[in-house]
């Protein structure tokens, strides 16, 4: 019997891949931390036999200068989350794989790499001068955006400044993804919006071919409650609430 608050629900075929998979962790995001990470990480365990976690402590830097940070000590403040993220969560990962079958990469490892600094402005001059790649982009900001209103965790005040820096999360993110599919050959395990065209970068990227643009594949999932558990839940707190008689 599943004892999990949440069951975690791919949205496409999984038995086409290997036995490895990646988890790119954004530490701000609700899907990748707490009970549904737990989830997360279970759920891989049914299907893979390695994993690749990447962390995206310097990429986190463009939600800290949304909230009026400058950019140094938004990016220490990006580490100082994943730190604090990784020494909650990782136990929930090394329970599970062991040795070699756990690999963590840092994003700020990504952004040191060779290819890194090209792919960027590879990206960079896409969405200044393709009308294919700014959409894209655009798309998912809004999105992105929205669903922060939605929650009520949109910062307040300038709008636009938070756009902006979604935007440049969007571009930065979108570099380290194509250096980290020239990498590993292995899905992305992931539960938000995504790009439906995974070689779209590649496809109209006439400023240097021979760095591939192309992103990692995708293995969307989505999260179910599981109502056992929380009926169960309730009832438990239905009865602690219960008042004493004589």
């Amino acid at each position: 019997m599943n004892f999990d608050k949440y069951v975690v629900i791919p949205k496409s075929d999984i038995d086409k891949y290997g036995d490895e998979c990646l988890l790119i962790v954004c530490t701000a995001s609700h899907e990748q931390s707490g009970r549904k990470f737990f989830s997360t990480v279970k759920w891989i365990l049914n299907h893979f036999e390695k994993i690749t976690v990447v962390l995206a402590d310097t990429l986190d830097r463009y939600n800290f200068m949304s909230a009026g940070y400058d950019a140094e000590t938004a990016k220490k403040k990006g580490i100082q989350r994943a730190n604090e993220w990784l020494e909650k969560h990782e136990p929930a990962i090394t329970r599970f794989f062991e040795g070699n079958n756990y690999n963590l990469i840092r994003w700020s490892e990504i952004e040191e790499r060779p290819d890194f600094e090209e792919r960027l402005s590879i990206v960079n001059e896409l969405y200044e001068n393709n009308d294919m790649a700014k959409l894209a982009i655009n798309d998912i900001c809004l999105k992105h955006l929205e669903i922060s209103k939605q929650r009520g965790n949109a910062q307040s005040g300038n709008e636009q400044l938070a756009f902006q820096n979604s935007v440049k999360y969007m571009l930065n993110e979108v570099a380290g993804l194509s250096q980290i599919a020239s990498e590993f050959q292995a899905p992305e395990i992931y539960a938000g919006l995504i790009f439906e065209n995974k070689y779209l970068f590649q496809q109209i990227n006439f400023i240097n071919p021979s760095i591939d643009m192309t992103l990692p594949s995708v293995i969307q999932v989505e999260f179910e409650r599981n109502n056992l558990v929380h009926k169960n839940d309730n009832a438990a707190r239905s009865k602690t609430l219960q008042p004493m008689t004589a």
